[in-house]
């Protein structure tokens, strides 16, 4: 019960008593320790690195706000946009560079040799502006290297970003094991990681057409064209996508085959275009 001792408009001096509490029997007193006695503190307990966290969703290794499988370009933004957002997140690769197809084997790679290919063919251009180069020499080997240094380069520093932001990259294959928790098989055994959320960024793969005898030494896919031994004479390039224009286009050729035959579907699906590109 509480009682006001004064009302509006009167005037109060120092030590007058304005409000008189009634505190109830009822209350458990709060006990204040004495001086010198320590005061207890609550100890809370942390699971030892490696033991089973018990979760919601059964026992697993590991347990993360954000789970996101796939490390591509959807894949890592993902990831770096819940862990703005306060996220504790975990991010899951299979391969050793994180990046995805379109940093490793894809978009950038491509784009270095397409680059070096542009450079040759505005050097020739220029023979009609009066200024003339000698033939070029490739080295297959060293652009090889200078391209996978680019991409390093990139993967590393996608590496340090997901390092500041607290975003724990773990590489293995994984696989769903119920609606709130993922296996994965790293090299250092099968993990099982329990989530509220996931992110499914898996990107994609190259297709293998059936009929093709893919054991022949002969047969390469786009992954393979970026790490070609030695430039062949002759290249039949089937499908035209955004990969096969890239290979077949005027500023790749030199760095891929002297001649290039670009075979793709049309509209119709007896009608095939063919296209040759000699280099």
């Amino acid at each position: 019960m509480t009682t006001a001792n004064v009302s509006v408009g009167d005037k109060v001096s120092e030590g007058d008593v304005i409000v008189t509490l009634d505190v109830s029997d009822t209350a458990a007193p709060t006990e204040i320790p004495k001086a010198g006695q320590a005061q207890a503190t609550p100890v809370e307990t942390t699971p030892a690195a490696g033991s089973a966290i018990a979760t919601g969703k059964g026992d697993a290794d590991m347990h993360t706000q954000t789970l996101v499988l796939g490390s591509g370009p959807g894949g890592y933004t993902a990831a770096f946009r819940a862990a703005d957002l306060g996220q504790q997140v975990i991010m899951i690769e299979r391969h050793a560079r994180i990046g995805g197809v379109c940093l490793n084997v894809g978009c950038i790679p491509s784009k270095a040799l397409l680059h070096t290919a542009q450079i040759i063919n505005e050097a020739a251009d220029m023979g009609d502006h009066g200024v003339s180069f000698a033939a070029p020499k490739i080295n297959i080997r060293k652009i090889e290297s200078w391209k996978n240094s680019i991409v390093d380069k990139l993967t590393g520093g996608l590496k340090a970003l997901s390092k500041q932001r607290k975003v724990e990259i773990i590489q293995g294959e994984a696989s769903f094991t119920g609606t709130h928790t993922m296996q994965v098989d790293t090299g250092e055994g099968i993990k099982t990681i329990s989530f509220d959320n996931c992110i499914v960024a898996a990107g994609s793969r190259v297709t293998k057409i059936p009929v093709f005898p893919h054991d022949d030494p002969r047969m390469m896919d786009s992954t393979d064209a970026l790490d070609i031994e030695d430039i062949p004479k002759k290249l039949l390039v089937i499908g035209g996508g955004i990969i096969g224009a890239g290979i077949v286009g005027p500023n790749a050729g030199e760095l891929i085959a002297e001649t290039v035959l670009a075979l793709e579907m049309g509209t119709d699906a007896e009608d095939i275009g063919m296209t040759i590109h000699p280099h």
